[in-house]
């Protein structure tokens, strides 16, 4: 049965397009996560708009049983505050939860880049191993044909054939490899999801891109790590001017009725009472909110200083990708190619054996398969810039 479901589920996945992908991302988080954190914001901001802004208590006294001295009393106890500041804190931790949620949704399409891009690289390579494969297998029928009738050495007969269950098996490697990256692709998306076929726009201009990373060392301030924890900072600040609006005074007002001294009747009397409290419990609580405060402004500068390294260190990765991408193109691939047309020729014509034939094709597929993990890895570089550049509102 699981077996079943699972073939189904492959069936029935979803061919995601690389362009298609941080559309896909920001849904599934919106209906994930983000749906979590705005039902929670939501609830934080209905909770300070009730924050108590009238009456503390109201009491009823009763006394009676000793002659002359029956005695009803009523009162209530106003705090001396408006509320305004609790209301304050409230909307502040409502916005602190909203900025952090903005910088986990951008680590969140990070990671959703990041799987497609591993299951693009894997289906690539294995892709490119199936037709080396068939090369392989192309070449094995002459060559056993010609060891049948002794004009082929065994060990040229067994190198093919070694080499191609070498590349079979890192074929299977690589597709395995695919599998597991659209799996995890899937559990993100929350849907059955798998890349969708080769992508030849992803290997397309990849020298040609310029650097997405630059000009975004001056933004940084606006990355979401650092509003997140500048909304963090204001959120304690705002605690912890509620804490202290804890110690406003509380007027008591209120009425009593009590026996005359006469017999005849009760007599109605008012009084207002003033209640200063020590605010012991206030001050410990405006103390751990005032560390609260110094500790995200810390985080902030500690991320706007990690981030701005960050991306001068991708910047500089990007370029030196980039080379390298260009040297592979330029002065790897043409002589490694060269040098398989010519060790081809040689080998029809038995001068060479066919490991080295089988070598010189190996080092080009290694090459070709190294050219597939450097567009990758720029690629990602690029969708990295493009969601941080997204998130501080910069233009492309």
């Amino acid at each position: 049965m699981a077996v079943w479901v699972l073939l189904v589920a492959a069936a029935w996945a979803r061919p995601v397009a690389w362009a298609e992908l941080p559309g896909a991302a920001a849904a599934a988080w919106a209906a994930g996560p983000g749906a979590v954190t705005a039902a929670a914001a939501a609830g934080v901001e209905a909770a300070a708009a009730r924050a108590p802004a009238g009456p503390r208590a109201v009491w009823v006294q009763a006394q009676q049983g000793l002659p002359g001295q029956d005695m009803i009393t009523a009162a209530a106890d106003l705090p001396l505050r408006t509320g305004a500041a609790l209301r304050a804190a409230g909307r502040a931790d409502a916005a602190a939860l909203r900025a952090e949620d903005a910088a986990a949704a951008l680590a969140w399409t990070e990671a959703v880049q990041a799987e497609w891009l591993a299951a693009w690289r894997a289906r690539e390579i294995a892709h490119h191993l199936a037709g080396y494969a068939d090369e392989v297998a192309g070449w094995l029928a002459p060559v056993e044909a010609a060891a049948a009738a002794g004009l082929a050495a065994p060990l040229d007969l067994a190198d093919l054939r070694a080499e191609f269950s070498r590349v079979t098996m890192e074929q299977a490697a690589a597709e395995a490899e695919a599998r597991a990256a659209e799996a995890r692709l899937s559990a993100l998306l929350g849907e059955a999801a798998e890349v969708a076929g080769a992508d030849e726009a992803l290997h397309a201009g990849a020298v040609e891109v310029p650097n997405p990373w630059a000009g975004l060392e001056t933004a940084v301030a606006r990355a979401p790590a650092v509003r997140a924890a500048a909304a963090a900072q204001a959120a304690a600040e705002a605690a912890g001017r509620a804490s202290r609006g804890g110690w406003a005074p509380v007027l008591s007002v209120g009425g009593v009725a009590m026996d005359r001294p006469s017999g005849d009747g009760m007599a109605p009397m008012a009084f207002v009472g003033l209640e200063l409290p020590l605010a012991q419990g206030q001050r410990a609580a405006a103390a751990r909110a005032a560390g609260d405060a110094a500790a995200a402004a810390a985080a902030g500068a500690h991320a706007a200083r990690r981030l701005a390294a960050a991306v001068a260190a991708e910047g500089a990765a990007f370029e030196a990708g980039r080379a390298q991408l260009r040297r592979l193109e330029a002065e790897v691939m043409a002589p490694l190619l060269a040098r398989e047309r010519a060790l081809e020729g040689a080998f029809a014509a038995r001068q060479v054996p066919a490991e080295r034939l089988v070598r010189a094709r190996r080092d080009r597929h290694e090459a070709e398969h190294e050219e597939i993990l450097v567009v990758a890895a720029l690629r990602a570089s690029e969708a990295r810039a493009a969601a941080l550049r997204a998130a501080l509102g910069a233009p492309e």
